[in-house]
């Protein structure tokens, strides 16, 4: 395994594991919610399902806790933490179904509900999708087989068939978030890499280079331009270009800026730079505009001490 497939599969591994907690504490929060609905369906059963619901929205917050305290473990056991957390929400809708109406109860949309939430949330393999589709159909499907009289066979299997055609539809669509994720997530590692190489190069530049602002403030410095002016780089973000000039260059920087703004870069602008022990330094600056969204933020100079110059 690579260096970009080791990265998409531990920020894969991350992502899974916090939307993992994010489904438990949502779907804690949908059932005791949904009792409301039991209220007005099934009044008879009210208590004891939202005894149901009370015990499965503390079991799927212990595993939202449990999943956060043991982050660092392998990713296997996480999963076959989730697939239980989804296994037992199943059973205890099934438990509904049971109850009231059984083949013909309006609970099997807390199934589909089910499917659509962990499906859709969850970003998983496909195997692990896979395995949770087949674990709620089949809690749905085996005991309404085994255990009830199906007389209209109809409602049965029209609820059949929407769980299955909204599971089928919810691992399509997750199937393409998930290779939309591997392709952004390798995208980010190549972004990351260039970032990289990038600071690499901004650090280990021979010439000093400090980027500065619209309003002329040090927003980045590298190592040399630490070393020319004996200032660190905290004490460089702290100050601006007219921190760092004699009184009487104060409007120039402003001027060359503006100049910068129409041109994009400007080669050779000469002045003199303080440095931390009170000593002017001249140099020639060398500088180019930073466009972001189609206008100049700020410049990056180039610094030169003149006296080094041959």
């Amino acid at each position: 395994m690579n260096d970009k497939e080791l990265y998409v599969k531990k920020n894969r591994e991350r992502l899974f594991k916090l939307w993992l907690v994010r489904t438990a504490t949502y779907g804690a929060f949908l059932f005791l919610m949904l009792s409301l609905l039991d209220y007005i369906a099934t009044p008879e059963n009210f208590r004891t399902f939202f005894v149901y619901r009370v015990f499965i929205a503390l079991l799927l917050v212990t595993s939202a806790f449990v999943i956060k305290e043991t982050d660092h473990w392998g990713i296997r056991f996480h999963q076959v933490l989730g697939i239980f957390g989804f296994a037992a929400c199943a059973g205890t809708i099934e438990l509904m179904i049971l109850q009231f109406g059984g083949h013909d109860s309006p609970y099997a949309g807390g199934m589909i509900l089910l499917g659509i939430c962990v499906l859709g949330f969850v970003p998983a393999s496909m195997a692990f999708h896979a395995v949770t589709a087949l674990v709620i159909y089949g809690i749905y499907a085996v005991p309404i087989m085994l255990f009830d009289r199906i007389e209209t066979t109809a409602v049965f299997m029209s609820a059949n068939g929407l769980l299955i055609g909204a599971l089928i539809s919810s691992l399509v669509l997750r199937f393409l978030s998930e290779r939309s994720l591997d392709e952004e997530l390798s995208l980010q590692y190549d972004l990351l890499q260039s970032e990289q190489k990038y600071r690499d190069l901004f650090e280990n530049a021979i010439d000093p280079i400090f980027e500065i602002d619209a309003d002329l403030r040090y927003v980045d410095v590298n190592r040399k331009a630490t070393e020319i002016t004996g200032f660190t780089k905290e004490e460089l973000l702290r100050r601006t270009i007219h921190d760092m000039i004699p009184p009487d260059q104060v409007r120039r920087p402003a001027a060359a800026f503006e100049n910068l703004r129409q041109r994009g870069a400007y080669e050779k602008f000469e002045g003199k730079l303080r440095t931390k022990d009170g000593r002017w330094i001249d140099v020639e600056i060398n500088s180019s505009a930073i466009i972001r969204g189609g206008k100049m933020v700020g410049s990056q100079d180039f610094v030169r001490e003149k006296t080094d110059r041959k």
